[in-house]
This record gives structure tokens, sequence and C-alpha cells, in this order.
């Protein structure tokens, strides 16, 4: 037998007022028969007693005779009482303890917008008594808890021993018993604090059954949206609750639809560019809860409202990025601050991602190219006459097979090829079209190698029936600067082409040719792409099987495929160092005009050289500043590096200092430390950055020109807010598995009246209560026995 005492005997035995303790008990005792022995001796003394009563021969009626033998009765089982030493054990108990778990993750700080809120008007006004301002899902929980003094709060108080928690990327415990100080931290907490950029409700539920293992609670009240993105999940922690007899309530928080939002993830574009190159803006574009809506994307400079360029796209899947191309082509020199925006719509949960700026640097100035080719080809003869009359460009041409007299009868030709390296060094973009590598200098290639790669030019070698690219395979340095694997070259320069080759092909550009720059033929992507399967057809090119890993096909044959299955590369590029490489695997380009004049022969070629050339204005800063990465997940730290390519400009110290800048935040610094070993390089990093973009500029110290700068992005763990919305489904499965309850804010005022009672908690063993030794449990067996004698002796039946 097991029970609750009384309060007031609770208290007189050992319990404390106002705390909730109490006295539990349970009745022990000792017999030596089995119970089906005890019940034939128990039913041999009522029919022995109710024989003897039966046939006395006094004449006494039929009730005095029942009541002596209720009385006979009552005194034998006092007796079988006493002698079956009953023993009450008795335990000081305390209140059920119950667990609230309170989710204060990055996704707990989303304004949900909602067709039919399931919360009350009350809420809202509830939430502005309360200065919380908008109503995100964390502050929805708060009003829960806190509002009327903390009614919710007090209430569990009250009836258990409460043990707050909160979760996000770890697991934090508030101190128990103060309750006052429990509203006072839950009001203040924030979703967007170190820490939040994951969700770990799994591992807190097991930390929760794991601290209260001696005590399982009464049940652990979940305020979530149920997201979980890292750790244990919520089907695994309520499979380890159920094992344990402790039921999950979750509360709901947030809408069950994605959160409407278009971000602009992304945007790269060239750092430097020169005067009326079409600079090319590679924006990524994310967005949830708007699948098959349209969007517009706007290119624009800061501060001016007229659009550059703009382009309406149809959202697709939740959080799959999606890449939009905007181009400008900038006409006067100087710093350009281009914005990248998304018109904004009324619901949106969040306008401050909708857009970002990046700085431009213009340059005014000619671009020096070297057009060297075997023979005078038709190619060189079109892009000779095309680069001539570009008066942003100083040509110069060598032909290793002329006429003694070229040279004096050309301006633009060289009688050598510049075989001194500081003559090499001027030019910006090198054009090698069929050259025979064993009628140069091997010094010439070393030299070029070193023009690429430290001094960031840039080099294009076009494929021909001749040399290139067959005999390059023994000459080290030039055959390092091929995007391709001159193992598998047919030895024979090509040899006999097959049919679908020799009768035609269009150029098809790539997926990732059509996002480069020098393949923009028309002003939309899809324009581009429908004027590159236009042009007219060439009819020969190098059959080249095997590719570099870093290579990047821009365009490729449209039918015939090497032996890895992979369709023949066509123009082929790879970075080198600080410059880059192009490699046409065709000779006849100059195609392109046949029916159409110079406008698509002209464009790629003046976009290719221009693109190119951009690399030696990037090699030609006095530092550079770069991040390890370009993206960060919350949390995680930011590598900074710094190195100054023209050492004079170096501090006097051994610091360099740091702005770091983002739209919203105030703006802070981080000190570089010189590395020990590398003189000219400064080293730190940065920790606890808020999610947003960011961009370090140099402040100290003072930098001539346009100091280096470095952007990147600090983002949260792509499942912390690539699901947004709540997960009902695994809430109400979660709580049906531990035989729990799921609530939203439209019934949660139901939820302190439905709480389960729970077992009292053991705080102590009190001294035991022996009950079969006890005066009150004598008397009452003498004055049965005496009783019976003296009743029996008035009637004479002795």
């Amino acid at each position: 037998m097991t029970g609750r005492l009384p309060d007031w005997l609770a208290h007189w035995l050992g319990g404390e007022p106002g705390t909730g303790d109490g006295v539990t008990f349970h009745v022990d005792y000792s017999w030596p028969f089995p119970p089906w022995a005890t019940l034939l001796l128990l039913l041999a003394a009522v029919v022995c007693v109710a024989a003897v009563y039966a046939y006395e021969s006094c004449a006494v009626g039929g009730r005095y005779r029942t009541m002596l033998a209720a009385m006979r009765l009552a005194a034998m089982a006092i007796l079988l009482v006493m002698l079956t030493k009953v023993t009450m054990i008795l335990q000081r108990t305390g209140p059920p303890t119950i667990a609230v778990v309170l989710d204060r993750s990055a996704s707990m700080g989303i304004v949900d917008k909602y067709e039919n809120p399931p919360h009350s008007p009350s809420v809202v006004d509830a939430l502005q008594r309360a200065g919380l301002g908008e109503a995100t899902r964390l502050n929805l929980a708060k009003v829960l808890l806190t509002e009327n003094g903390s009614r919710l709060l007090n209430r569990l108080a009250d009836n258990y021993r409460l043990h707050v928690y909160l979760t996000a990327d770890g697991t934090e415990q508030l101190p128990v018993g103060d309750t006052a100080a429990i509203a006072e931290k839950i009001v203040g907490l924030t979703a967007d604090g170190p820490g939040a950029g994951a969700t770990r409700i799994g591992d807190t539920v097991r930390q929760v059954l794991d601290d209260l293992r001696s005590a399982p609670p009464a049940g652990i009240l979940l305020f979530t949206d149920g997201v979980v993105t890292e750790g244990a999940s919520l089907t695994e922690a309520a499979s380890d609750a159920r094992q344990r007899g402790v039921p999950l309530i979750a509360v709901g928080l947030g809408s069950e639809q994605a959160p409407r939002d278009i971000e602009v993830a992304d945007v790269l574009v060239d750092d430097a560019v020169f005067v009326d190159d079409l600079v090319s803006f590679s924006t990524q574009i994310k967005a949830t809860g708007l699948e098959g809506q349209s969007a517009t994307v706007v290119l624009h400079r800061d501060g001016e409202s007229k659009p550059l360029a703009e382009q309406t796209i149809t959202l697709g899947v939740d959080g799959q990025p999606q890449s939009v191309y905007l181009t400008d082509r900038p006409t006067a020199a100087g710093e350009v601050n281009y914005v990248v925006e998304v018109t904004p719509r009324d619901d949106e949960t969040n306008r401050d991602n909708n857009r970002q700026t990046r700085v431009v640097s213009v340059r005014d100035a000619k671009i020096h190219v070297l057009l060297a080719f075997g023979y005078p080809s038709y190619e060189f003869r079109f892009l000779k006459t095309l680069l001539e009359r570009d008066a942003t460009i100083q040509l110069a041409t060598y032909l290793q097979d002329a006429d003694p007299d070229y040279a004096a009868q050309d301006r633009t030709a060289l009688r050598s090829f510049p075989v001194a390296q500081d003559e090499l060094f001027d030019y910006d973009v090198l054009v090698l079209g069929d050259v025979d590598p064993r009628l140069l200098p091997r010094s010439v290639w070393t030299d070029l190698r070193t023009f690429v790669a430290k001094k960031g030019g840039g080099a294009v070698f076009i494929a021909g029936p001749r040399s290139l690219p067959w005999l390059y395979h023994d000459v080290p340095d030039a055959a390092a600067l091929f995007p391709i694997e001159f193992d598998g070259l047919d030895s024979t320069c090509g040899g006999r082409l097959p049919e679908d080759v020799a009768r035609g092909f269009a150029v098809q550009p790539t997926s990732l040719g059509l996002q480069a720059g020098p393949m923009q033929l028309g002003d939309t992507l899809a324009e581009t792409e429908q004027i590159w399967h236009s042009l007219s057809p060439l009819y020969w090119l190098a059959m080249v099987e095997r590719l570099k890993p870093v290579a990047q096909v821009w365009a490729e044959h449209p039918t015939h495929v090497t032996s890895a299955g992979r369709h023949l590369p066509l123009i082929v590029s790879q970075y080198f160092g600080a410059g880059k490489v192009l490699f046409h695997a065709i000779d006849s380009t100059w195609r392109w005009r046949v029916g159409v004049g110079d406008i698509y022969f002209s464009r790629y070629w003046v976009q290719t050289i221009r693109y190119l050339a951009r690399g030696k204005l990037n090699a030609g800063r006095g530092a550079e500043l770069t991040t390890d990465r370009r993206e960060y997940r919350q949390g995680e730290s930011v590598a900074v590096r710094m190195r100054f390519l023209d050492e004079r400009l170096g501090p006097a110290g051994d610091d360099v200092t740091l702005a770091i800048e983002s739209s919203g935040q105030a703006r802070q610094q981080i000190v570089l430390h010189r590395n020990a070993t590398l003189g000219s390089v400064y080293e730190g990093s940065l920790e606890g950055l808020r999610s947003g973009n960011y961009e370090l500029v140099v402040s100290e110290p003072q930098l001539p020109g346009n100091p280096p700068t470095a952007r990147f992005a600090v983002v949260t763990p792509p499942g912390e807010m690539a699901r947004m919305a709540m997960d009902r489904t695994g809430l109400v499965a979660a709580a049906e598995t531990t035989h729990g309850k799921f609530y939203t804010m439209a019934d949660a005022d139901r939820l302190a009246d439905e709480l389960p009672h729970g077992r009292r908690v053991p705080i102590e063993n009190l001294p035991p209560l022996a009950i079969w030794n006890r005066w009150w449990l004598l008397a009452p067996f003498l004055a049965l026995v005496i009783g019976e004698w003296i009743l029996r002796k008035r009637k004479g039946m002795l």
C-alpha cells in the first residue's frame, strides 16, 4: 500500500511548508505463510467463529450473536496486524520535475507572414506592452512564458521543480529556483548572438534526460520551430524520452509555410577593368516561399535610380541558387560603386538581403597586344585588321614566315620576336597562332611563363595544322601554360578529321562558357546562346583528348566526343599564377563574319583581349588583401592575410590595421601581425561575426592610389535558414511517440491546465513508523476482547 500523507501530517513528520515538499508512505509487513494459505486461514477463522455463535445453546437473538461474532473477528484482525509487524516506511518528497527547452537559434528570429495568424491580437498587444518589438518566433515564446507577470513560469514553479534550458548551437541551463531571474534572462534573449547559427534540439533533450535521470521529469516543454540542423534528430531524442517514460510537450512556433524571402547571395565581378570593357556581374539569387513567381534583378550605380541593366527571372525551388548575369560598359575612368538589387516585395520577411554593392576600378589605358603567328593565315589577317582599328589597343605583330620587306612596309610589324625580357613584359596580352616553338630561343618560353605567372599577363594559343599544339610537347615552360594534356595528341598534326568535323560544325558554348565575359555576344544569356548557334560553321580543329584538371571549357564540338565520352573542347581557359591563358582548338573564327560582318567576331576578340589584360592590372597593385574563403558559417574563424607586393609600402612596425565594415553594424578594426618567416606577409583572424556581408579596408599604413579591399560573407548554416518553415510534422511525431501533446499559438493557453502531474521526487528517508506495537492498536484489541467477554457474561454465554 502506497500513498501521500495529508500536508499537516507531512509537515509534522519533516516536510517544509511552502516548498511543495510532502511525505509519502508505503506499508511493509512480514508473514510466514503464502497468500493461498493465509486466505484459507482467514476463511477457517470466519467459519469457526460463525459456527460457534450459530450453535450457541443460549437463547440470544441473531443480531446479538452477529455483533459478538463481528467483535471477535475484529479482534482477530487486529491481532493478525500485530503478528505481521506492520510498519509504515516514510519518505520526504519534493514536487515533480518539469523542464522547459527554449530554442534561441537564428531561425527563431524570423517574423512570419501569415494569411490567418494563429495568435490573437492580444498577443501582439502583449508584445508591444513588453517592448519586445516584432512578432518573431522567439518573441512569441517570450510572451507565452513571461506575460502577466510571468504567469506561466510562476505556475510551473509552484507545481513543479522547474528547470529551464536554452538551445541553439549548444545548451545552456538557467539557474534553478529564481523565477524572476529566469524571466529576465528570457526577455533579454536574441536570435542572432554567438552560437545561434545552428539548432541542436535533439542533443538538448538528451542532455535534459541525462541531467534529470535520477528523477525523470513529468514532461519536457519544447518552445521551438522544430527545425534541427545539427546533432541528434528530434525523432532520436523522442525515442530516448519514450524509453524513460518522459513525454515531450511541443509548442510549435512559426508558420508551416516557408517564409517569403529573396536574397542576393553573392556577386562576382572583376575588381579592375578598362574603359569600354563589358563588365559582367555574376549574381546568385536565392528565394524561399516564392517558387514560380517572378522577380526583377537590377544593376545600377549607387545613388542613381536609373538601371544600367535588369533581368526578370522566375524563382525556383526554395534555397536553390539561380545565376543571373548583368553587364555594363563603363565609359569613363574612376571608381564605380555598383549595386545589384532585387526589387523588394511587400510580403518578404527580410529586405536587408535584397542588395549587394561592389566597387570596380575603371582604368583608361591602352592595352599592348603582340599578335604573333607562324604564317599570314586568314585568322592572322582579320585579327590584325580588327585590332589595328581599335583605339584602345596598341598592336604589334610578328610573322615567322614573312617576306623580308614585311616589317618595313607595315607599321605594326616587328623584325624579330621580342626575346629580351623587358621587351616582352611591356605587353599586356600575347596572341600566338600556330607559332613554331623551334624557331624561337628557349629563353622566350621561360620569359613567357614568368610574364603570365608573375606579371599577370594574358596569353592566347591558337591551334594550327603545322605546329601548335603538337610541337610544344618538348618545351616544358610553354607546355605548362597550356590548359590541355599533350598525351594522346596525333603526332601528324591532327591527321584526317572525322566526317562530322570535316563537314562543318557550330561552336557550342558550355554553361560555364555562357558565364564568361568574352563569350557574351548578346545582351542576355538567351540572346548570347542563340547568336552562337547561328554563327557560320567552322571546318577544322585540333582534336584534344585530355585536359588539365584546372582547365575550364568555354565551348565544345556539338556532336563529336572523345574516347572518354566528353565533347571535343574548342575554347579552353585556365588561370596560371597571376595571369590567364586561353587555348583555341580552332583557327578560323574569322568565319563568324560571314553574313554579319565584324559585329560578333569583333565583340568576341575585343572582349577576350580586355579580359586577359585585366590580370596585369591587378598584378600591378602594391599589396593584396585576401581571406581564405568568400563565405563563412556563423561561428567560423575568418583568416585574413595581407601581402605587400612592393615591400617599400609595408608599415614601419610589425602591425597592419584593417577596418571592418558591414551594413547596419558598427565599424570595427582588426590588427594583422607580421609573419615571422615571410616578412612581407601580415596575418590575423576574425571571430564571433554576425551574419552579413563584410568588407575589409586598409586603415594603417596609408597606401597610395586605390588600397586593396577584401569582401566576404558570414551566413547562418545552410540547414538553419534553408528550412525556415515550422516542422509541424516532426513536432507532432515527437509528441505522439512520447505520449505528449502538440500545441500552437492558437491553443497554447490550455498548456498549463493539461500538463501531466508526474511523480514526486524523493528527497530523504524518514524514520520508519512501527504500527503493530502502538498503543492505539493495542487499545481497540483489548476493548474488543473485554467487551465481548462482558457482553457474553450478561447473557449467560460463558
